[in-house]
């Protein structure tokens, strides 16, 4: 199964409930408002769970571009000369293990 595609965005919402409110961050994708990704509580004031719904957001829409840099990196190191190859095949594969790990393998 896939998840909702990407990007999202985050929207903060004030609840006023007679015992002071709560407020809730609602996590959408950009083009469907419709269609809800995800609701995260916040504290009425709390300025970090705010900022940690965000970095969901963010760490969701930056997640295919750092896959592809991550690639691309992995690719053109393994393009080095021959001479400098035994240096940087250790870095290699800590990219390589960090993709197996991000794309779920």
């Amino acid at each position: 199964m896939k998840h909702t595609p990407t990007p999202w965005t985050a929207e903060t919402h004030t609840v006023q409930d007679g015992k002071g409110g709560y407020k809730y961050v609602r996590v959408y994708p950009s083009d469907n408002y419709s269609h809800e990704v995800a609701l995260v509580t916040t504290k009425i004031d709390s300025q970090e769970d705010k900022a940690n719904a965000e970095f969901i957001v963010r760490a969701c829409n930056s997640h295919d571009k750092l896959i592809e840099a991550l690639k691309e990196a992995s690719d053109l190191l393994w393009e080095a000369p021959v001479q400098y190859r035994s240096d940087i095949v250790h870095r290699i594969k800590v990219l390589e293990q960090t993709l197996d790990e991000v794309e779920g393998g």
